[in-house]
């Protein structure tokens, strides 16, 4: 068997209702590159495991016993992945087309990046803000201290955030990024 281009694991508990989009807009990727998928159900009370059973045969499905942390449930399925890479992926994601295959591209023609994060758009296609800056100790203080109450929109904060970064949507923050 050939070794997939990409390994998916999405964690899920209680989101049979995003799970739908999200590994609908996988299958037809599915075409394009060797994809193994991975579904770990983090003890759902919803209609998540016979949903992804009953559609989605190609998915392999990973129900825990008990409550985990988000941690541990990624951990799970990277540890069963056999992918060149790792997408970790929020069940309430919907990947665009094409753009798994633009990331893969992107790895392999930039041997020394060793992740990629691919950029975020809201449903109308507008930037999710999902970028940060390396945190400093300023920003730990402004985002991790109850001072966070009174600095939040200070600058040490706003710059961690990279508020003061335009970055349109299809663009990248720099010139090694993927679009």
């Amino acid at each position: 068997m050939t070794r997939p281009d990409v390994s998916v694991a999405v964690v899920s508990h209680n989101d049979a209702r995003y799970l739908t989009g999200c590994l609908d807009s996988l299958a037809p990727e599915r075409h394009s590159l060797q994809l193994e998928v991975f579904v770990v159900d983090n003890l759902s009370a919803d209609e998540t495991v016979p949903l992804v059973r009953e559609r989605y045969s190609w998915v392999g499905l990973m129900e825990n016993s008990r409550r985990q942390g988000f941690a541990a449930n990624i951990n799970q399925a990277i540890r069963r992945s056999s992918g060149r890479y790792v997408l970790v992926l929020n069940p309430d994601t919907e990947v665009r087309p094409r753009a798994l295959e633009r990331l893969v591209s992107f790895m392999e023609g930039n041997r020394r990046v060793g992740l990629c994060g691919p950029q975020l758009l809201f449903p109308d296609g507008s930037v999710q803000p999902s970028c940060r800056r390396f945190p400093t100790l300023g920003t730990v203080i402004v985002r991790r201290t109850p001072l966070r109450l009174w600095l939040r929109n200070s600058g040490f904060g706003q710059r961690h955030l990279m508020a003061d970064v335009d970055i349109p949507a299809g663009r990248s923050t720099g010139s090694s990024a993927p679009p």
